[in-house]
Protein backbone atom coordinates (compact mmCIF):
# COMPACT_ATOMS: atom_id res chain seq x y z
CA UNK A 1 0.00 0.00 0.00
CA UNK A 2 1.36 3.41 -0.91
CA UNK A 3 0.30 6.59 0.83
CA UNK A 4 0.75 9.80 -1.09
CA UNK A 5 -0.12 13.47 -1.18
CA UNK A 6 -1.86 14.68 -4.31
CA UNK A 7 -0.09 17.79 -5.56
CA UNK A 8 -1.15 20.24 -8.24
CA UNK A 9 -1.07 19.48 -11.97
CA UNK A 10 -1.81 15.75 -11.55
CA UNK A 11 1.37 14.95 -9.64
CA UNK A 12 1.69 12.97 -6.44
CA UNK A 13 4.28 12.79 -3.67
CA UNK A 14 4.74 9.30 -2.15
CA UNK A 15 5.17 9.55 1.61
CA UNK A 16 5.03 5.94 2.79
CA UNK A 17 4.80 2.38 1.49
CA UNK A 18 4.06 -0.90 3.25
CA UNK A 19 2.68 -4.35 2.50
CA UNK A 20 -1.09 -4.58 2.69
CA UNK A 21 -2.66 -6.86 5.27
CA UNK A 22 -4.77 -9.79 4.12
CA UNK A 23 -7.95 -8.03 5.27
CA UNK A 24 -7.00 -4.93 3.24
CA UNK A 25 -6.36 -7.11 0.16
CA UNK A 26 -9.74 -8.80 0.56
CA UNK A 27 -11.41 -5.39 0.87
CA UNK A 28 -9.71 -3.97 -2.23
CA UNK A 29 -10.31 -7.16 -4.20
CA UNK A 30 -14.00 -6.97 -3.32
CA UNK A 31 -14.04 -3.40 -4.60
CA UNK A 32 -12.46 -4.54 -7.88
CA UNK A 33 -14.85 -7.48 -8.31
CA UNK A 34 -11.95 -9.91 -8.70
CA UNK A 35 -12.96 -13.18 -10.33
CA UNK A 36 -12.13 -16.17 -8.10
CA UNK A 37 -9.46 -18.54 -9.36
CA UNK A 38 -10.71 -21.94 -10.54
CA UNK A 39 -10.11 -24.82 -8.12
CA UNK A 40 -8.09 -26.52 -10.86
CA UNK A 41 -7.34 -26.14 -14.53
CA UNK A 42 -7.99 -29.00 -16.93
CA UNK A 43 -5.04 -28.05 -19.14
CA UNK A 44 -1.89 -25.94 -18.86
CA UNK A 45 -3.28 -23.79 -21.67
CA UNK A 46 -6.39 -22.98 -19.59
CA UNK A 47 -4.18 -21.81 -16.72
CA UNK A 48 -2.09 -19.74 -19.12
CA UNK A 49 -5.23 -18.17 -20.61
CA UNK A 50 -6.51 -17.30 -17.14
CA UNK A 51 -3.26 -15.65 -16.00
CA UNK A 52 -2.85 -13.84 -19.32
CA UNK A 53 -6.06 -11.97 -18.55
CA UNK A 54 -5.76 -11.57 -14.75
CA UNK A 55 -3.34 -9.66 -12.50
CA UNK A 56 -1.47 -11.90 -10.05
CA UNK A 57 -1.32 -9.05 -7.52
CA UNK A 58 -5.09 -9.42 -7.13
CA UNK A 59 -4.53 -12.97 -5.81
CA UNK A 60 -1.66 -12.56 -3.32
CA UNK A 61 -3.52 -14.49 -0.60
CA UNK A 62 -3.51 -17.56 -2.84
CA UNK A 63 0.27 -17.69 -3.24
CA UNK A 64 2.65 -19.28 -0.80
CA UNK A 65 6.35 -18.79 -0.19
CA UNK A 66 8.57 -21.72 -1.10
CA UNK A 67 12.24 -22.29 -0.52
CA UNK A 68 14.29 -23.22 -3.54
CA UNK A 69 17.91 -24.32 -3.51
CA UNK A 70 19.71 -24.14 -6.81
CA UNK A 71 23.20 -23.91 -8.16
CA UNK A 72 23.69 -21.29 -10.82
CA UNK A 73 26.53 -21.81 -13.23
CA UNK A 74 28.01 -19.09 -15.33
CA UNK A 75 28.04 -19.83 -19.03
CA UNK A 76 29.88 -18.17 -21.82
CA UNK A 77 28.86 -18.49 -25.45
CA UNK A 78 30.80 -17.27 -28.44
CA UNK A 79 28.95 -16.61 -31.66
CA UNK A 80 30.77 -15.75 -34.83
CA UNK A 81 29.13 -13.04 -36.88
CA UNK A 82 30.12 -12.96 -40.52
CA UNK A 83 29.46 -9.76 -42.40
CA UNK A 84 28.03 -10.34 -45.84
CA UNK A 85 29.73 -8.37 -48.57
CA UNK A 86 27.53 -6.27 -50.80
CA UNK A 87 27.64 -7.03 -54.51
CA UNK A 88 27.91 -3.98 -56.72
Amino acid sequence: MIFFIRKTHDTVLPISARDTTSSERRYYNAQKNVEPTPDNFERYEAAADFWDTHDTTDYLDEFRTVEVNCELRARHFEVEIVEKSQKS
